[in-house]
């Protein structure tokens, strides 16, 4: 696809693929693709989606504050973000349906056995609100015996608020780790953990 970008800049096929593949590139690459484009391409949907994609990972990049959501966990109770400044707190971006997400739900159970009593949160985004009943939802967390953290969904049913949106995630599974000042400090889009495990582990070295 790199070379087709390359001998194509301007092609409405481009545009349309760096939607899709955006989320493997860095955001200077992606960027440096979209100005190419061209001013006509920029203006198609397809155009006006990257651009939206583009910001939206400048929004939630290493080093910047996390977006401050609030929403109904699982039991209907309100989680917000900002409850849980002083400590550390992992994004899990997820899904019933995604495979990879179920996976890899022993690995972040095993990681937050580890690390839970170090000082860090984990709040389960789940895009299951894309389906028509939330059961699906609701027997993944209890099958895969999740509910040792939080779980909400990315859109609260009846509005318009997107969390997964609002932190650019195009890929499930994706991991952001946010900082006790609430600032970004580690973003994964893998369903192997490494890079995961190693952040995790330099942070609470030595504790």
């Amino acid at each position: 696809d790199l070379k087709f970008f390359d001998k194509n800049p301007k092609s409405y096929v481009t545009c349309y693929l760096l939607t899709i593949d955006g989320r493997d590139l860095s955001l200077d690459s992606l960027a440096m693709y979209y100005d190419r484009l061209g001013a006509q391409v920029q203006s198609t949907r397809d155009g006006l989606l990257l651009q939206t994609q583009i910001k939206g990972r400048e929004n939630s990049s290493i080093g910047n504050n996390a977006y401050a959501f609030s929403a109904k966990d699982v039991n209907g109770n309100i989680v917000s973000l900002t409850k849980y400044r002083g400590q550390y707190v992992l994004l899990d971006f997820w899904a019933s349906w995604c495979v990879p997400c179920r996976k890899g739900n022993p690995h972040l159970r095993y990681l937050y056995s580890k690390y839970k009593s170090d000082g860090i949160e984990f709040i389960g985004i789940s895009s299951d609100d894309r389906t028509k009943t939330l059961k699906e939802w609701r027997s993944a967390i209890a099958a895969d015996s999740i509910t040792r953290w939080l779980n909400i969904l990315s859109t609260d049913l009846g509005s318009k608020l997107d969390i997964s949106k609002k932190y650019s995630v195009s890929y499930l599974p994706t991991q952001i780790i946010i900082d006790p000042s609430g600032v970004i400090i580690g973003r994964f889009s893998s369903d192997d953990y490494r890079d995961l495990d190693q952040k995790l582990e330099t942070l609470f070295k030595g504790k």
